[in-house]
């Protein structure tokens, strides 16, 4: 399932310098401030993630379904795939990303 409109961040706020930044081997997920009553979600997912679109679409689809979820307050969200995403199962996946989030949040108070 597709983000909807009004969670998407938009690209000019792509090469803004993070507020807060948790990084991990296998993506980064930045958190800018904003105004606006939701999160709004951005992903980045090149070809030095993989080669097939489609596999760079499956890390999108699993990161949005986790992403959604978040309560609102988180601002905007930015997260960057590295290339060793691929040795992740779904599972850990989302228990690092979610890990990521928390942490995120712990930082913004």
């Amino acid at each position: 399932m597709a983000i909807p409109k009004k969670m998407r961040l938009p690209a000019r706020r792509f090469h803004e310098r993070a507020l807060h930044v948790v990084s991990t081997p296998f993506f980064s997920l930045k958190a800018l401030g904003n105004h606006a009553a939701t999160n709004r979600i951005g992903m980045v997912a090149g070809v030095a993630v993989h080669k097939s679109a489609a596999k760079r679409n499956f890390w999108r689809r699993q990161a949005g379904e986790v992403l959604r979820t978040l309560p609102d307050h988180y601002g905007d969200l930015l997260l960057l795939f590295f290339p060793k995403v691929n040795t992740l199962t779904k599972k850990e996946f989302k228990e690092k990303l979610m890990a990521a989030a928390r942490e995120i949040k712990k930082r913004q108070r």
